[in-house]
């Protein structure tokens, strides 16, 4: 699971990850969760990086790190 902050008085929630890989991996969309559980939870966004934003593979001990930044507001 990744960490997650929220700033009371900018709204701003910050959610951080860093993912290593025990193999080679292609990763094609980067999709949090509000489960840490395989199969659970909902997908909060979906953000597709476009070509070249990443490389075509990780290899075994590469790593990613994702940040999501939102901002959270009351309703008017």
């Amino acid at each position: 699971m990744g960490s997650a902050t929220h700033n009371a008085s900018t709204g701003v929630v910050t959610i951080t990850k860093q993912f290593v890989f025990t193999g080679q991996a292609i990763v094609k969309a980067i999709c949090p969760m509000t489960s840490g559980t395989v199969g659970h939870g909902v997908m909060l966004t979906r953000y597709l990086p476009a070509a070249g934003q990443l490389p075509d593979s990780f290899n075994d001990g590469g790593s990613l790190l994702v940040t999501l930044t939102c901002s959270v507001a009351r309703p008017a």
